[in-house]
């Protein structure tokens, strides 16, 4: 930041901030668990993010 009296003096200071950011939770469920290669199977996700951002899955 810059601050400038209505002389024209100023000074400038620089401070780091760290943002933080908790990583998603990769889950799901398989049904039926276990399972074969004859039989159909679903996926469900369980996915979550601590802080509620969006997802993206791939």
């Amino acid at each position: 930041m810059t601050v400038i009296d209505e002389h024209g003096s100023s000074d400038t200071k620089v401070k780091e901030v760290d943002v933080l950011n908790l990583r998603p939770t990769a889950d799901w469920d398989v049904n039926p668990n276990p399972t074969n290669r004859l039989t159909n199977t679903s996926f469900r996700e369980k996915a979550s993010d601590p802080e509620g951002d969006a997802l993206e899955f791939h």
